[in-house]
This record gives C-alpha cells, sequence and structure tokens, in this order.
C-alpha cells in the first residue's frame, strides 16, 4: 500500500507539473473564463505560501526559506508514509496526495523562484478565493482527509474505552 501512497503523490506531481506547463505556454498573458463570472484559468505567480501569505516579503532568503520548508514537508510526509500501518489505506492515500503536492510546488519554486497558480473562483467581482493550482487542490484534500480520519479514529477510540468501561 506504501507504493500505492508514493504512486498517488508521483500521479499528482506529473499532472500539476503539466497542468502549469500548459497554462504558462497557452495562457500566460489571456484570463480565460470557463464559466462566465465563476471560475476562469489565469496565470499568476505566487512568490509566497499559501493564500499568498509572505508574496509582499522582500528578501533574499524568502524563496530558500520555502523551499527548504518544502523539502522538510517532504521528508515528513515520506516519514509518515513508512511509518503508517499498511491498513491504514485511507490514511496512505491522504499521504500520497500531501506529498504529490507539496513535491509538485516544491518543484516550481526550483525552477522559477514562485509558484504557478492558475485556478480562479469566483463570484462576479464581489468574491475571490485566491488562485490556486493542482498541487494546492492536492495538499488541501489529503490534509482534510488525514483531519477527519484521525477524528473519526479519536471517536473510535473513546467510544472503545466507554465500552470497555461498561462490561
Amino acid at each position: 500500500m506504501r507504493q500505492v501512497s508514493l504512486g498517488i503523490g508521483a500521479a499528482i506531481l506529473v499532472i500539476d507539473l503539466a497542468t502549469k506547463w500548459f497554462v504558462k505556454t497557452y495562457y500566460l498573458s489571456v484570463s480565460y473564463p470557463i464559466l462566465d463570472g465563476f471560475f476562469e484559468i489565469q496565470y499568476v505567480e505566487n512568490t509566497g505560501i499559501a493564500f499568498g501569505f509572505l508574496d509582499s516579503l522582500e528578501s533574499e532568503w524568502k524563496a530558500p526559506m520555502l523551499g527548504s520548508l518544502a523539502v522538510l514537508a517532504a521528508v515528513m510526509v515520506v516519514y509518515y508514509i513508512w511509518s503508517t500501518p499498511q491498513r491504514e489505506r485511507s490514511s496512505l492515500v491522504a499521504l500520497g496526495l500531501i506529498l504529490g503536492g507539496v513535491m509538485g510546488n516544491f518543484i516550481d519554486r526550483l525552477l522559477h523562484t514562485f509558484v504557478i497558480d492558475f485556478i480562479r473562483i469566483h463570484w462576479r467581482e464581489l468574491m475571490a478565493w485566491p488562485t490556486f493550482n493542482v498541487a494546492d487542490s492536492a495538499i488541501t484534500s489529503g490534509v482534510i482527509l488525514f483531519f477527519i480520519l484521525n477524528i473519526l479514529e479519536a471517536f473510535k477510540s473513546k467510544s472503545a474505552v466507554g465500552e470497555r468501561r461498561n462490561l
């Protein structure tokens, strides 16, 4: 099952890099509406992290620092993949999603010193979610899945302890 986790990570990485290449090649200076007023492809260079946080920070250390954080995150995820029991398939899927996303954004930082974002969801021009990419979606999905699984496991453990007390 660990190989499946790594395979999911590799698939996310390939899809992420391919979509970023496609958008950079064909949509660099154009915003392309998919659902008018709601969803479009728009090329953005994100020098920060999630939601553009740290984007305005000007420092020669920013790119190496963010790259180092990505390496640390990837090492931690690989450690969790190897230490998670094989029977916890859903957790391994979540970790594969996170690993693929982290690596996709890390490679962007290595190649460009920024991350290419291109998925823009908004409602007219009144509200907009920060522009994101496939890697961001995979990381977010993996973290949410992992979080839900851990909450469910905690409830199961608490329930099992309660049942033992009632015996």
